[in-house]
C-alpha cells in the first residue's frame, strides 16, 4: 500500500484554474496601484522574532499563539512574517527611505503565516496585498485608501456585496486608561466569563469589545464606551474622515466595536466585510499607525495602511459564480497546433516559435499526441482552443497551412509565407 505524503494542515495548494483568477486580481490591483503613485516592493518571510514582539503586541493572539518562530543553526531567533505591515516598517527604516522622500507610498504581495484553526477562508499560509502610506498626516489619506479599495471592488464586481465599517480607537494615551477602566468593570463579571475570555481580559482588553462570545457581547451592552474616552483631536480627525467619505458618496458604517487586532493601531481604523463568507467576514482591514516607525528605531514618522486578504477576495468572488467568466477570459489557449504526419512534427514546432516570437503575449499550444485528428481536435475543444492551425502532407507540400476557428468553425487556407500576417487580423 502506497503511503501519500500530503501538505501541513492549513497549508494549501493553488492549482492552475485558480491562478488565472489569482493572476488577474493581481493584475488589476497593480493598473489601480500605479494609477495612485504606489510603488512595488518586496520584503522576506523571514524576521527577527522581536520586530513583531516588539511593534504587534505581546498580548495578541498573533505573539501569544499564532507565530511560526524558531531557533536558527546560529541561535537567532526568527519568524515566518505573521503579516506585512512591521516587515516593511522594518525596510523603511533600515533603508533610510525618508532621508530623501518624506511621503512614502509602498505596496507588496505574497505569503503570510499564523498558526490559526483553519476553516472556510481561514488558512495557514495564506497571501496578502499590503499597501502602506508613509509620512502623511491629514484625513485625506485615509480618503484615498479606502477610494482605492472601492475602486478595486467596482473592477471585480463585488462592491455591492461589502460594508465599509470604521472607528477610531484614538491615541494610545486613550486607549490605555480605556484598558484599565474596562478591565475594572468586566471584574464584576468575572464568575460568569470563560477562561479564554479572561485571558484575552488580562493580555488585549481591546479585543473584548470584537468579541463573539454571547455572554461578552451582553455585558458590553453597559460597558464603557471607548469613545467617551477620546481625546477631542482623534474625534475631530474622525469625523473630518467621515466628512470626507461622505462628500465622495462611499457609504459606511460606524463600529464602536471595531477596534483591530495589532496594538500599533491608533485614531481611524476600518474593514470591508461581507455576510457571504461565515465567521471570515472580512476581506480588507487597515488603519493608521503613527508610532509604528519609532518602534522599530526610526524618528516619529505619520503612517497609515490596509491589506486584503487573497484567499477570502477569491472566495466571495467564487460564492457569487463571478469566477467563471474571468476564468474562460484568460485560460483560452489562443493557437493550437496539429500536424497529421509525424514527419511534420519539426515543421509545427518552427511555426510554433514565429508564432511565439511575433505575438509573445499569445498562449501556443503544440499537440504532440499519437492521436487521430479527430480526438485532437475534440481534445483542442476540450480545452477551450481558438484557432487552430492544421499541417498536413498536402498544405506541406503547397507550402500552405489551414486555419480553422474553433468558435465559428469557419477554416480557411493560408500561404505560409503569409500566415503571420493574416494571425494579425485575428489577434
Amino acid at each position: 500500500m502506497k503511503t501519500y505524503i500530503n501538505s501541513l494542515k492549513g497549508m494549501h495548494d493553488i492549482l492552475p484554474k485558480n491562478i488565472f483568477l489569482w493572476n488577474y486580481i493581481e493584475r488589476q490591483f497593480k493598473k489601480i496601484l500605479n494609477n495612485y503613485c504606489f510603488n512595488e516592493i518586496k520584503i522576506p518571510i523571514l524576521e527577527e522574532s522581536k520586530l513583531f514582539q516588539r511593534t504587534i503586541g505581546y498580548g495578541t493572539d498573533i505573539i501569544e499563539k499564532e507565530m511560526y518562530s524558531f531557533e536558527d543553526k546560529s541561535g537567532k531567533q526568527i519568524t515566518l512574517r505573521p503579516e506585512g505591515t512591521v516587515g516593511c516598517a522594518r525596510l523603511i527604516v533600515e533603508n533610510n527611505l525618508l532621508h530623501c522622500n518624506k511621503e512614502q507610498k509602498l505596496w507588496y504581495r505574497g505569503p503570510m503565516f499564523r498558526r490559526e484553526q483553519p476553516q472556510k477562508g481561514r488558512f495557514r499560509q495564506f497571501h496578502q496585498i499590503g499597501v502602506e502610506v508613509f509620512g502623511f498626516t491629514k484625513p485625506e489619506v485615509e480618503l484615498e485608501l479606502i477610494m482605492i479599495t472601492k475602486r478595486f471592488w467596482e473592477i471585480l464586481n463585488i462592491y455591492d456585496n461589502l460594508t465599509l465599517e470604521i472607528n477610531t480607537v484614538g491615541s494610545f494615551k486613550d486607549r490605555m486608561l480605556y484598558e484599565k477602566i474596562l478591565v475594572s468593570f468586566f471584574q464584576q463579571y468575572k464568575n460568569v466569563l470563560n477562561k479564554n475570555v479572561l485571558l484575552q481580559l488580562s493580555n488585549n482588553p481591546l479585543k473584548i469589545l470584537d468579541s463573539k462570545d454571547s455572554t461578552v457581547q451582553k455585558i458590553l451592552q453597559e460597558s464603557p464606551n471607548l469613545q467617551d474616552y477620546l481625546n477631542d483631536d482623534s474625534i475631530e480627525y474622525f469625523k473630518d474622515v467621515c466628512c470626507l467619505l461622505e462628500k465622495m458618496n462611499i457609504k459606511f458604517v460606524i463600529n464602536k466595536h471595531l477596534v483591530r487586532g495589532l496594538d500599533y493601531y491608533n485614531d481611524v481604523v476600518f474593514e470591508w466585510k461581507s455576510n457571504l463568507l461565515g465567521a471570515q467576514k472580512t476581506i480588507c482591514a487597515g488603519g493608521r499607525y503613527d508610532e509604528l516607525i519609532q518602534k522599530i528605531g526610526g524618528y516619529s514618522t505619520p503612517a497609515a495602511g490596509f491589506a486584503i486578504g487573497i484567499e477570502r477576495l477569491i472566495l466571495l468572488i467564487q460564492t457569487l459564480n463571478l469566477d467563471n467568466n474571468i476564468t474562460n477570459v484568460h485560460n483560452i489557449i489562443d493557437i493550437g497546433i496539429i500536424f497529421i504526419e509525424p514527419c511534420l512534427k519539426i515543421e509545427s514546432v518552427k511555426i510554433a516559435e514565429e508564432i511565439r516570437e511575433e505575438f509573445p503575449n499569445l498562449r501556443v499550444k503544440s499537440n504532440f499526441f499519437n492521436k487521430s485528428i479527430k480526438k485532437k481536435f475534440q481534445y483542442a475543444n476540450k480545452i477551450n482552443v481558438y484557432l487552430i492551425l492544421l499541417i498536413g502532407l498536402q498544405e506541406f507540400n503547397s507550402k500552405c497551412v489551414v486555419i480553422k476557428n474553433l468558435k465559428t468553425n469557419n477554416q480557411e487556407s493560408v500561404p505560409r509565407k503569409n500566415l503571420l500576417k493574416k494571425l494579425h487580423t485575428f489577434f
